[in-house]
C-alpha cells in the first residue's frame, strides 16, 4: 500500500478519536470548575459569643454576633438571621445592631432577622441579641445572606452556641463574677430623670472573657444613655442602648472583652488577685403614671467558659404620680 494512503488513514483515525477524547476532557474540566465555583468561601465570617450555661433559670442570656467582611470587595444587602431552638417556650427578646435595623422580638418569636446593609473589605458589624431562657437548654444560631463584590448572591453556614441549664461542661474554667444593682433614687416623680447602676466584679484572678451584659428594664422607662466606669480603665467595654422612645423591651447591652485576670490573660486585665470591677450607669426618664407603681430592673451577665451560677440581680424604682 502506498505510504501516503496509509498515513492519511492513520491520521484520519487519530483525528476521529481525538475529538471525543478532547470533548470528554473538556466536560470533566467544566464540571470541576463548576464544583469549585459552588464551593467558594462566603465573603462573610460570623462568630457568636454567649454563655455556656446558667445554673439557675429563668435567665436572660445575651449573645454577641459579629459579622466580618473577609473579601476584597464590598458586600451588600447583608441580612443576618437569628434562630433560637428550645422545647420549653424560650424566645428571642430583642436584637440591637451596630448598624441597620432588626425585626422586633417578643414572646413566641424564635426567628429574628436583621438588615445591616453593606460592609467594606475588612469591616465588621455586631448584633446584640437577648433571649429568654425558661427552664431548659437553648441553642442559638446566626447566619447571613447577601451579595458579594461581583454581585453574586451567597449564604453562610450558621454559627451556633448552645447554652445549658446547669453547670458548664466538665473541664471548663470557672470564673467568679459578682453582680449587684444599686438603683438610685428609689423614689422618683414621673417625668423626671434617674439613674440605675450595676456593679460587675471579678476578684479571683482568672480572666472572664467575652462577657455580654444584658440589663432588662421596665419598658415604660425611657432609656437615654449609658456610661461605664471601672477600677481597671484598660478593660475594653462598649455599651449600646435602645433608641429613646422606641416601644418594646428596654435592654441595655454591654460587651466586655475581658474582666479581671492576670496581665497576660484575656489580652489584659488587673494583676492576679486584684479586684477588677466595672460600674454601668443607665440614665432614664421615668414614666408618668396615674398611681404609685413599682418599676423593675434586672441585670444578667453571661460569658464564655464560666459558671454563671449567680447571674441575676434585681432592683426596684418606685414612681410617684
Amino acid at each position: 500500500m502506498d505510504l501516503r494512503i496509509l498515513f492519511s488513514r492513520i491520521s484520519h483515525w487519530i483525528f476521529r478519536r481525538a475529538i471525543p477524547l478532547k470533548l470528554s476532557y473538556l466536560a470533566v474540566l467544566l464540571a470541576i470548575t463548576a464544583t469549585v465555583s459552588l464551593a467558594q468561601t462566603a465573603p462573610l465570617a460570623i462568630t457568636v459569643s454567649g454563655p455556656y450555661s446558667f445554673k439557675d433559670t429563668p435567665a436572660v442570656p445575651g449573645y454577641k454576633v459579629t459579622v466580618t467582611n473577609t473579601s476584597q470587595g464590598i458586600v451588600s444587602s447583608i441580612a443576618v438571621s437569628h434562630v433560637l431552638s428550645a422545647s420549653d417556650g424560650s424566645y428571642l427578646i430583642t436584637a440591637q445592631p451596630s448598624q441597620g435595623t432588626c425585626d422586633p422580638g417578643g414572646q413566641g418569636v424564635i426567628t429574628l432577622s436583621c438588615s445591616i446593609g453593606s460592609l467594606n473589605p475588612g469591616a465588621s458589624s455586631t448584633v446584640d441579641v437577648a433571649a429568654q431562657m425558661v427552664s431548659g437548654d437553648v441553642a442559638f444560631s446566626a447566619s447571613a445572606t447577601g451579595f458579594d463584590g461581583s454581585g453574586a448572591s451567597f449564604s453562610t453556614a450558621p454559627a451556633q452556641r448552645t447554652t445549658l441549664h446547669g453547670n458548664p461542661p466538665a473541664g471548663t474554667t470557672v470564673v467568679s463574677i459578682s453582680l449587684s444593682a444599686n438603683p438610685t433614687p428609689k423614689d422618683l416623680v414621673g417625668g423626671r430623670s434617674g439613674t440605675l447602676s450595676w456593679n460587675l466584679q471579678n476578684s479571683n484572678g482568672i480572666a472572664a472573657n467575652q462577657l455580654v451584659f444584658a440589663m432588662v428594664t421596665d419598658n415604660r422607662m425611657s432609656i437615654r444613655s449609658a456610661s461605664v466606669a471601672g477600677s481597671n480603665s484598660t478593660d475594653p467595654v462598649s455599651c449600646s442602648v435602645p433608641v429613646p422612645g422606641d416601644s418594646g423591651t428596654n435592654v441595655v447591652f454591654c460587651n466586655i472583652d475581658y474582666l479581671g485576670g492576670s496581665s497576660s490573660a484575656g489580652g489584659g486585665g488587673g494583676g492576679n488577685g486584684t479586684v477588677t470591677q466595672l460600674q454601668v450607669n443607665v440614665n432614664y426618664v421615668a414614666p408618668i403614671v396615674s398611681a404609685e407603681t413599682t418599676l423593675s430592673s434586672t441585670g444578667y451577665v453571661s460569658f464564655d467558659g464560666t459558671d454563671s451560677s449567680n447571674p441575676a440581680a434585681t432592683g426596684q424604682v418606685r414612681v410617684k404620680p
